[in-house]
């Protein structure tokens, strides 16, 4: 009896410390499932709506696929919009993990089932220019401009110009990678050779100080801690980069301040630069009837009706406030639907501001007919020499008025 009693003792200590591991083991492993709140409304509304058989087999009539080189801020800007247009359309937006910018537009070409992507504007002329592939300019066309980066080449404090990085090592980052296409493409348009070399980008900062490198190439839309800490005594400086005539075909023109740079730049004086367009692009459907351009028509529809969700600000990002549809982006042609949109929109508020002129004209027009039948009457009452000439009078100035 003594022996199954210890046994049974030991056995009840076992359990119980097994729920305890367990426990300690789940409260460790949490934080690495923990799911965002956006991810969590997602869910809550999928369970809400959860389709019939009938629906589920019509998934991709009514989804569109958006690939993006993976940040998590473009995974955050495709979940704002699948978030916004499931609540009041029938439009999926289904998010996909893609390599880089130039990996994108290729599977957007030949990928089956992807409608959407976010890249840099300049991808498309790194295609024409190293891929001989010209054909991206008429099927991959711009749906959206979310918001524009700058272009930093920051160098060793001896380099004055791009001219002076010549046969030297300079840094663009991953292949296919925001940098890499900006320094391919400046460097080649400026016909200046360098030594392109691939380092993450803060570790190339730091070869830069040492003179390891002459320059690295950083894309930004704002200026992050560790670049405005930059400063001559580091052996660091900005370069400016020449808006010539031909890269102003790819990039809009910009300026760096000493709001940026600090350090390096002097108060009140400026650096010449350019920047990309990170864009919403689309595969360009001619034909009206392919249900591929069906659908993409729905999205971008439900997308312009949903855009006061999206600016609301409440849980979304605030990029959408600034969001255009009509900023022409060098080097990309607007997708044709959205052309067609805008000018709808355009229509319809030249109607609605007709409507409005012709309301306000009818408002004066009456309140002119009340004020001259008030004078008839007058006119015809009053026994007053004086006031009758005074009433003629202004009969007179308001008839001239109208006429």
């Amino acid at each position: 009896m003594t022996n199954t009693a210890n046994r049974r003792t030991r056995r009840a200590c076992s359990c119980r410390f097994s729920v305890v591991v367990f426990a300690i083991f789940c409260a460790g492993i949490a934080p690495a499932f923990a799911q965002s709140d956006t991810e969590q409304s997602l869910i809550e509304q999928a369970a809400q709506a959860v389709p019939s058989l009938q629906n589920a087999r019509t998934v991709n009539d009514n989804s569109v696929q958006v690939i993006f080189n993976f940040e998590d801020y473009y995974r955050r800007l495709i979940d704002d919009m699948g978030r916004a247009l499931q609540t009041n359309t029938s439009v999926r937006v289904v998010p996909v993990i893609g390599v880089s910018h130039l990996q994108s537009v290729y599977d957007q070409l030949h990928l089956k089932g992807i409608d959407l992507s976010i890249i840099h504007s300049d991808v498309l002329e790194y295609l024409a220019r190293t891929q001989n592939y010209d054909r991206v300019f008429t099927h991959i066309n711009s749906l959206g401009t979310l918001y524009r980066e700058k272009i930093a080449v920051i160098a060793g404090g001896k380099y004055k110009s791009l001219d002076e990085l010549s046969g030297q090592k300079v840094n663009f980052g991953k292949i296919g990678g925001g940098a890499d296409l900006a320094g391919t493409l400046i460097f080649d348009t400026l016909d200046i050779n360098v030594e392109p070399v691939r380092f993450d980008k803060f570790e190339a900062i730091d070869k830069v100080k040492s003179g390891e490198l002459a320059a690295t190439l950083f894309l930004l839309e704002d200026a992050p801690a560790q670049l405005q800490a930059l400063s001559p005594e580091e052996n660091a400086t900005i370069l400016p980069i020449p808006n010539t005539e031909e890269l102003l075909g790819i990039y809009s023109p910009e300026t760096f301040d000493s709001s940026e740079f600090p350090l390096i730049i002097n108060k009140g004086d400026t650096v010449t630069t350019l920047s990309a367009s990170v864009i919403i692009a689309s595969y360009n459907w001619p034909d009206e009837d392919n249900w591929r351009y069906k659908k993409l028509a729905r999205f971008v529809n439900g997308l312009i009706a949903n855009m006061n969700v999206l600016e609301s600000g409440d849980g979304y990002e605030e990029i959408w406030q600034h969001i255009s549809f009509d900023a022409d982006v060098p080097g990309v042609q607007r997708l044709p639907m959205i052309e067609d949109l805008l000018d709808r929109q355009e229509v319809e508020k030249k109607l609605l501001t007709d409507q409005e002129r012709a309301a306000e004209v009818q408002q004066i027009v009456e309140a002119q007919s009340t004020l001259i039948e008030r004078l008839n009457r007058r006119i015809q009452e009053t026994e007053d020499p004086e006031e009758l000439e005074a009433l003629l009078t202004q009969m007179q100035e308001l008839m001239a008025e109208i006429e």
